[in-house]
């Protein structure tokens, strides 16, 4: 299932340029490395929910057409793609200064599916957060926007209080079907996990920004 989680994980870089494979390789778990070269990074995006907005543009013989990231994904192997048309760019804003990102994913081996992962964006402004989006993928039909575990933090000064209820958020959207991956419940204990140390690597980011 390709992921809207991942490109949460791009937003700092990419200074509202075009995502392509040279300025889409910031995060080690971002696709696999023999593939990275090939653009297969335009099946990878994000939800958005927080400091910034990720447009996709499709093309087809009627011309182009840019649509919200949210609700581009419909299902399993279901997009809002039309049956003539590709997916050619997708942009992403970049934020102010005091945002951080992160991308944790747990996986069996490179290029591997995750058991489960997520993507954080934080915006933190004199030790206080002031925007947030999280998200998860490969634990439901389609990537999952995790809007209470945003909401967990915006407000907070992200700690261990705050953290422990996204990631209770997190583990209570995630429906993860049971697959050679591993049971439901171990997949949602993982969902969590990555949560945590996603919001973690995210706040050291936006500290040092």
């Amino acid at each position: 299932l390709a992921s809207w989680a991942l490109a949460l994980a791009l937003i700092p870089t990419l200074n509202a340029a075009p995502l392509s494979p040279q300025n889409a390789s910031d995060d080690s778990d971002l696709s696999a490395p023999p593939r990275r070269p090939t653009g297969v990074f335009l099946q990878k995006e994000a939800f958005q929910d927080g400091p910034a907005t990720v447009f996709p543009t499709l093309r087809g013989p009627g011309g182009s057409r840019t649509v919200k990231a949210d609700g581009f994904y419909q299902g399993p192997y279901a997009t809002a793609l039309a049956a003539d048309e590709i997916l050619t760019e997708i942009r992403v804003p970049r934020p102010a200064r005091g945002h951080g990102y992160a991308y944790q994913k747990m996986k069996r081996k490179v290029g591997d599916y995750a058991i489960a992962a997520a993507a954080v964006v934080l915006g933190v402004k004199g030790g206080t957060c002031s925007s947030a989006a999280v998200a998860l993928t490969n634990v439901g039909p389609t990537p999952l926007k995790v809007a209470a575990a945003a909401k967990a933090l915006v407000g907070s000064r992200v700690d261990e209080g705050a953290i422990a209820k996204a990631e209770a958020a997190a583990r209570e959207i995630a429906d993860p079907a049971s697959d050679m991956r591993g049971p439901p419940e171990f997949r949602r204990h993982v969902a969590g996990i990555m949560t945590r140390r996603a919001i973690e690597a995210a706040l050291r980011r936006a500290q040092a920004s």
